[in-house]
């Protein structure tokens, strides 16, 4: 679990870093 924390961290400070991706991150987390 704590890995798959990690990558979810990790891929959702990417897609923020990058300007999009922001409303699918919310949507991972929302599930």
């Amino acid at each position: 679990v704590e890995l798959l924390e990690k990558f979810a961290l990790l891929w959702i400070n990417l897609a923020i870093m990058q300007g999009h991706g922001r409303n699918l991150a919310f949507k991972l987390l929302k599930r």
